[in-house]
């Protein structure tokens, strides 16, 4: 029996119905293909293609910012007086670090405010998804940013003192213990997001989840529902825990706006990461980017405590060495995107792929993949996939599931 719901039928608005039946009953995978992305109106691809420039631009003006500002703190020597003067104020360093740190960070949220408020209020008031003020918006971006500072303050603190006991293995130490709070925040995730979530009593959710249970060899899948955010709820599914806490969430809207077959191939694709380990593969390429990380902020640090004299920094301890810190973290973040987005893009295409073999639902999952275009670039250009792309783009999952269709003949009728 095959559960659905009005809604669930209805037809998206912005979806012409008539090319998506064209598609469903082409047979080369090249028009298909063309037949699904040419379904989505005009309007809609010319604003999520507007959404994502403003992304693009605020990812890149957002290191560029962060980079000039710790260059120049360090080339004008800002902060290596400001260390004095602290010290003057109080001979604890805790005190020292936390007075340090606030001054750092509060010029440096003053600095990212304008790409924040391009990408946050100005595109959304376009697109017509927010409707509050700038003032109310600017309060709620101040108030954001005191739970990081605050986390930030913590960790420099913690990493500071860890640097004046370990002294030259500090940063293995810190490697070591910052891939271990990965893994237990990982292994926590359903539970941290407990007032966001809850668990699903769906009957077609839970119905779904026990058949592909057995199909895929999982003893049970704990299916969770995460309510829908804003106006309009988009459709969506992530998996989340690790080891004996791995679960799936649903948005809510999901089940509003797909129907069973959909809700087969987006529970199938998540049921995939778990199958295939992903959690691991996810800890292992953090991991990595923590490691390079510390021993290159371990390196630069001892390089400029001894031939780059005009930072004032006396060594690795020192708090002068903020922005250097700041620096590395910065460059290794950006540098190291396009290798996890790649890394990213072949675990989805892996649960794409097993989401096909397990539910042979390539129509279905083609339109998830335009559905799930209402907040995604359908079509970027190659560069950009390759660059900023988590997920394949659109336009790659929908050629491959119908590539896919065309190898395997028809799909199943789950009804």
């Amino acid at each position: 029996m095959a559960w659905t719901t009005a809604a669930a039928q209805a037809a998206e608005p912005w979806l012409n119905e008539t090319l998506i039946d064209a598609a469903r009953m082409a047979t080369d995978p090249q028009e298909a293909t063309r037949l699904y992305l040419s379904a989505v109106s005009l309007s809609r691809v010319s604003q999520t293609k507007s959404e994502a420039l403003s992304g693009y631009i605020e990812e890149v003006g957002s290191f560029a910012v962060k980079t000039v500002y710790c260059l120049s703190l360090l080339a004008f020597g800002v902060l290596w007086r400001l260390r004095d003067r602290v010290a003057r104020m109080s001979s604890r360093w805790p005190v020292q670090i936390t007075i340090f740190w606030c001054v750092y960070w509060g010029f440096l949220v003053i600095m990212l405010f304008p790409f924040e408020f391009f990408r946050f209020w100005f595109l959304d008031r376009i697109s017509q998804r927010i409707e509050t003020g700038w003032p109310r918006w600017t309060q709620g971006y101040l108030t954001g940013q005191v739970l990081p500072g605050l986390a930030g303050l913590v960790g420099m603190i913690l990493l500071y003192a860890l640097i004046r006991r370990a002294r030259k293995g500090w940063w293995l130490i810190s490697w070591a213990a910052s891939t271990l709070l990965l893994a237990a925040i990982l292994f926590l995730s359903p539970w941290l997001q407990r007032k966001s979530v809850k668990v699903s009593q769906n009957p077609m959710l839970l119905t779904i989840a026990r058949q592909l249970a057995r199909e895929s060899g999982l003893g049970r899948i704990q299916v969770l529902e995460r309510a829908d955010v804003g106006p309009q709820g988009r459709i969506g599914a992530s998996f989340t825990g690790w080891l004996g806490t791995t679960s799936i969430i649903v948005n809510q809207a999901s089940l509003v706006r797909c129907n069973e077959d959909e809700l087969r191939f987006i529970i199938a694709h998540e049921t995939g990461h778990l199958i295939l380990h992903h959690a691991w593969a996810w800890l292992a390429m953090q991991s990595g980017v923590l490691l390079a990380f510390f021993a290159s902020t371990a390196f630069v640090l001892r390089f400029a405590a001894a031939r780059w004299a005009v930072t004032g920094i006396k060594g690795p301890g020192d708090v002068a060495g903020l922005p250097l810190l700041h620096l590395c973290l910065v460059v290794v973040t950006f540098a190291s995107g396009p290798l996890l987005n790649s890394l990213a893009r072949y675990g989805e295409n892996q649960a794409d792929h097993f989401a096909l073999e397990v539910t042979r639902l390539p129509d279905a999952a083609a339109s998830v993949f335009l559905k799930l275009s209402e907040s995604r670039d359908l079509e970027p250009s190659r560069v950009v996939e390759a660059v900023f792309f988590g997920h394949p783009s659109g336009r790659t999952r929908i050629q491959r599931a119908m590539e896919w269709k065309a190898q395997h003949g028809q799909e199943r009728n789950s009804n």
